[in-house]
């Protein structure tokens, strides 16, 4: 048994029309959708772009050895830590570290590979 589309009244499975009210009743089409193929994909897509190293750990390294760029070895960025380094004498790497320090404190830092390092 099912219901009418219009007025709700029971009726037999094959009707075409509504015996009470006379409604043409649509042909109910089963459709099958697979969820969990889609689900998987978009759990390893949005899977968590994080990174597994500790923000409180990057944060300490950007406020204490900032100017020498150490907190970007541990970020994985290892060409601007090296260039920091190399002109940690001028004081320039010295506020890049301090900007680097709020940023990652704002928690918008990002890994080499593009993944935010938000676990503290």
């Amino acid at each position: 048994m099912k219901y009418c589309i219009k007025c709700g009244g029971q009726i037999n499975d094959d009707a075409i029309f509504c015996p009470k009210c006379g409604a043409k009743q649509n042909k109910e089409k089963e459709v099958t959708i697979n969820v969990s193929n889609d689900l998987k994909s978009f759990a390893s897509s949005t899977s968590y772009n994080v990174s597994d190293k500790s923000r409180a750990v990057c944060a300490l390294l950007a406020f204490f050895l900032g100017a020498l760029g150490i907190h970007r070895f541990y970020m994985g960025k290892t060409t601007s830590g090296v260039l920091m380094l190399l002109f940690c004498w001028t004081g320039i790497p010295a506020i890049i570290g301090f900007i680097d320090f709020i940023i990652i404190l704002c928690g918008s830092a990002k890994d080499s590979e593009g993944k935010e390092i938000t676990a503290w």
